[in-house]
């Protein structure tokens, strides 16, 4: 039993700095890591990008981008979009 003993008294003398140091953390210089950070380049605005047009919308009718075809004004609001996106890439306006 005094042997047992004698191991773990000595154990702790050798071992037990070495524990105890494990779990301090080095003292930082807040100054010091202030500026550093302050030196770092800003990161880059995020930018979203457009959401492209779902696979899931329904197909459109063949003659539905007739340019003698348009929507009337009281169509829905997607049907005008997707109609005149379409004819705004061939420079063709909306009148008034």
């Amino acid at each position: 039993m005094s042997r047992i003993v004698f191991a773990i008294v000595l154990g702790l003398f050798c071992c037990g700095p070495a524990l105890n140091s494990a779990g301090q953390t080095r003292k930082i210089d807040s100054p010091d890591v202030l500026k550093q950070l302050i030196g770092m380049p800003a990161p880059a605005p995020h930018i979203a990008q457009p959401v492209p047009p779902s696979e899931t919308t329904e197909p459109r009718a063949p003659n539905f981008y007739d340019q003698n075809n348009t929507p009337p004004d009281d169509a829905p609001i997607a049907d005008l979009i997707d109609y005149w996106t379409r004819w705004a890439d061939n420079g063709v306006v909306p009148s008034e």
